[in-house]
């Protein structure tokens, strides 16, 4: 969904402390995650709810860097988490120079929406308000629902 190679956080270095919350076929899965978007760095450390490690996901420049994240079933990989971290959290004016030309991105002040023709793939919901900290990704094309809350850490 996303080219990587123009892959940069246009913004000041960013972290986040997240809870995740996945949902795949009718399973649930939670972690605590730490996310830092840096220039073409995007890493995440991910934790189980008692605080043990569960591994890592990095990017750097959109290429997956080796990790083992426990956290993601088989069928899910880094590389759509990566296109879903992109679509929740760079700006709406930064992401269709990254996206490919054969999908559709409609943006509006509570959601983000790609799609192909006329098939939605991913769709991104904020709560209310429009500033609030949580998120819900539903990922269609890969049957996933990721829900994020986040608190910016200094």
């Amino acid at each position: 969904m996303i080219t990587p190679n123009k892959l940069v956080w246009p913004k000041p270095p960013l972290k986040l402390q997240q809870k995740l919350t996945l949902e795949v076929d009718g399973r649930t899965r939670q972690a605590t995650a730490f996310l830092s978007l840096s220039g073409e760095v995007i890493e995440m450390q991910l934790f189980d709810p008692l605080g043990l490690p569960m591994g890592s996901l990095k990017w750097v420049n959109g290429q997956a860097a080796p990790n083992s994240a426990k956290f993601l079933p088989a069928q899910i990989s880094d590389r759509h988490i990566l296109d879903d971290i992109v679509l929740a959290f760079w700006p709406s004016d930064a992401l269709l120079p990254l996206m490919r030309r054969d999908l559709d991105l409609k943006v509006d002040s509570h959601d983000r929406m790609v799609s192909e023709g006329l098939q939605p793939l991913v769709t991104v919901t904020y709560s209310e308000p429009p500033d609030s900290t949580e998120l819900t990704i539903n990922d269609q094309q890969h049957g996933y629902t990721l829900k994020i809350s986040s608190v910016e850490l200094s």
